[in-house]
């Protein structure tokens, strides 16, 4: 329906078209952190102290909006005619969910002092293992999102225009 199609478009869609923004403001700030520090070593050196502090403003920000992202996606799934259509919706879009907050909150987990100490890493291997880690949990995703989407899904409702209340009379 229309009015179904304007909340998806603009309120669903609000959180995550912020968070891409934020993100893509995030890699470019870390490209040019990277950049600065091997071509302008002494500019970085002497504001370090603020180069940082932003790039964790940038982060904690980042962090709060892979939550809002989630909850929005939630908050769609929710809805009847994606319910309808896709079973149940939230179980098929779990694995887009988990890789969202493991991309974010890992990296810190693997960095975190006592971990790197356990396992014996530094900073390089700990980003590493982080790497690693995302692709084999990308896998786990792709087996889960293989099995959800397969079955429990009216297929032929995924391309059928029509709006809810035009099916349920047709009898689909």
């Amino acid at each position: 329906s229309p009015e179904t199609q304007t909340i998806i478009r603009f309120a669903g869609f609000q959180g995550v078209h912020v968070w891409v923004l934020v993100g893509i403001l995030r890699c470019i700030s870390d490209f040019c952190m990277s950049y600065s520090k091997a071509h302008f070593p002494d500019f970085v050196a002497q504001y370090d102290g603020q180069l940082e502090s932003g790039l964790a403003r940038m982060n904690d920000a980042f962090s709060a909006l892979t939550i809002l992202c989630v909850y929005n996606m939630f908050l769609i799934c929710r809805f009847e005619p994606i319910t309808d259509a896709l079973g149940n919706a939230n179980a098929k879009f779990m694995g887009t969910r988990l890789l969202l907050l493991i991309g974010q909150i890992q990296p810190s987990v693997t960095q975190m002092p006592v971990i790197m100490n356990r396992l014996g890493t530094n900073q390089h291997t700990a980003m590493l293992l982080h790497s690693s880690l995302l692709t084999l949990e990308c896998l786990l995703v792709i087996v889960f999102n293989y099995f959800s989407w397969e079955f429990g899904v009216k297929k032929e409702l995924l391309h059928d225009a029509r709006s809810l209340q035009e099916r349920r009379e047709a009898g689909l």
